[in-house]
């Protein structure tokens, strides 16, 4: 699926909503991200998630003032990874739950693109483990992911 610049704005929305948020409670990013540039990072995660959310034809909550009451970022088993990386990984954290799928989107504003998914049990691998990060995590090469074409009902 390609977005439009007509798509952005829900999720460019939310993604504003969320920083806000995140300032007003003092929240912090849950792994230390390497930028300042918070507003942009939810803002492109949101639109990850709409986009994961159409092409899966699966429910997105754009916005909900406590995150942790969430149990997927889409439908009720998808967490969705973004970096703006075209080559990037797809990362997944040790205390990320074990029964979710997780799908890296990659790309910026309307040139995203799903690269792949994983399920948690498929990715939480010694072989993916990179302790050469701020945030020792697993790794995922997008040469490992599965095509998105296996979730679509």
């Amino acid at each position: 699926m390609q977005l439009t610049h007509q798509d952005l704005y829900i999720p460019a929305q939310a993604g504003i909503l969320r920083q806000i948020s995140a300032i007003a409670k003092n929240r912090q990013e849950p792994h230390g991200s390497p930028t300042t540039d918070f507003w942009g990072i939810n803002i492109e995660a949101c639109i990850a998630e709409y986009l994961v959310s159409q092409v899966l034809d699966l429910s997105w909550k754009p916005f909900v003032s406590n995150p942790g009451e969430l149990i997927a970022d889409v439908g009720h088993c998808i967490q969705v990874r973004h970096t703006p990386t075209l080559n990037g990984h797809l990362i997944i954290y040790p205390k990320d739950p074990a029964d979710q799928d997780y799908v890296l989107v990659v790309g910026r504003m309307i040139n995203q693109r799903i690269a792949g998914w994983l399920p948690a049990c498929e990715g939480k691998l010694e072989k993916y483990w990179n302790t050469n990060c701020r945030t020792h995590c697993f790794w995922i090469p997008q040469s490992a992911l599965r095509p998105i074409t296996e979730l679509i009902k």
